[in-house]
């Protein structure tokens, strides 16, 4: 399918698709021009943005791609937001890895028990493991996320990943259910 632009006064006053054959000798005729849309240009997307602009020529109307550059207001602002939008991404996703294995209801159990000044050595062993296993999720989450907080331009926040499900292997086997058979015994 052929796009055209009709052209009057060097200004670009209408567009039409069309593949039919006579049609198009006729949009010719009446100062239609064919549209031909240039290759966008490789450029980078963390630092540049495209803008286009039509070139009106004696034969056709050509669509020209013009790369810019962000301004350093403009890459700083850009910088920002997605620093907080991977800052968030991170955050559920170490809470949501965590909650799936101890919700929030069996950590506050956990904590609640250890805690308490009578809770005998064998429980708070039996409760270590968790402890252990958090705190080194959190450690790792902590370092990822310093590296998203030091990130100085957006190239470097899209190489910082992460995976909690490393994670998985040393999970420890502690549950509420054993917990509670521990504590009735």
């Amino acid at each position: 399918m052929g796009v055209y632009k009709h052209i009057k006064d060097g200004v670009i006053i209408d567009s039409r698709e069309t593949i039919d054959e006579l049609l198009i000798s006729k949009l010719i005729a009446k100062e239609w021009l064919p549209y031909i849309i240039q290759e966008e240009p490789e450029y980078n997307i963390d630092t540049q943005y495209l803008t286009s602009e039509p070139i009106i020529n004696e034969t056709n109307v050509v669509e020209t791609y013009i790369i810019n550059d962000y301004t350093s207001e403009e890459l700083d602002e850009r910088l920002s937001i997605k620093r907080e939008m991977l800052l968030n991404t991170i955050n559920d996703e170490v809470n949501t890895y965590i909650n799936t294995y101890y919700d929030t209801g069996t950590q506050q159990t956990f904590t609640a028990i250890y805690t308490q000044q009578n809770t005998p050595t064998s429980i708070k062993d039996y409760l270590d493991p968790v402890l252990v296993w958090i705190s080194s999720i959190m450690s790792y989450y902590y370092g990822r996320k310093q590296n998203i907080i030091d990130a100085t331009d957006i190239t470097t926040l899209k190489a910082i990943t992460w995976d909690f499900t490393t994670f998985d292997t040393t999970k420890p086997d502690v549950s509420l259910q054993a917990l509670m058979t521990l504590l009735s015994e």
